[in-house]
């Protein structure tokens, strides 16, 4: 698991790396990035105890200015979820997530966020004990939230996402992923 993640941020970074020479595409203003934050997780539908997680998330990000009150931003993040149990330990769920968020700034530099992500399984425990065979190996969600970017490329976000897929894989019970995300992020150009 730890060659997959390492490959799949060293892709990122050289990507970020060679698009930095690359300002305008197709006519759009496009700004590549990292971010990084805090996560609070938990899992909803049929469980109970189920209590929050505390994890991480970072990776790389791209904004695509359509015009000034309109963005799209493409992320590849490593992201940290599950759940803490008040009887048995946690639950940790280690996704890849492939957001892509539509963004409206109803002020400059304060913008709306909402828009679908995709999750890509890496790694499943439970207090030690591998269950990534009981647990979907994708994830579908939707994202809401809200972000502010300094004028020294610094951006602050928060956003609330909520799994709309099953990812039990082991009964009929339902289970869904929800994360809190507070980040910090740097665009380089």
């Amino acid at each position: 698991m730890n060659k997959v993640v390492l490959s799949i941020i060293t892709v990122c970074m050289l990507a970020m790396a060679n698009a930095q020479e690359v300002k305008k595409i197709a006519e759009f203003d496009v700004k590549f990035g990292a971010k990084a934050g805090l996560n609070l997780a938990t899992v909803t539908g049929n469980t109970s105890g189920a209590s929050i997680l505390v994890g991480i998330h970072f990776g790389s990000m791209a904004e695509v200015s359509i015009n000034e009150h309109i963005a799209i931003q493409p992320e590849v993040l490593f992201s940290m979820q599950g759940s803490s149990w008040s009887k048995k330990g946690n639950t940790q769920l280690n996704y890849i997530l492939l957001p892509i968020i539509g963004k409206y700034y109803i002020i400059e530099n304060l913008s709306l966020e909402s828009g679908p992500h995709l999750g890509v399984l890496l790694s499943a425990n439970d207090g030690g004990e591998n269950i990534k065979k009981h647990i979907s190996s994708t994830d579908i969600g939707f994202n809401i939230g809200a972000g502010y970017k300094l004028d020294n490329k610094i951006n602050f976000g928060i956003r609330y996402s909520i799994g709309l897929t099953n990812i039990n894989n082991n009964g009929n019970s339902k289970i869904n992923n929800t994360v809190l995300q507070l980040s910090i992020g740097y665009f380089f150009m």
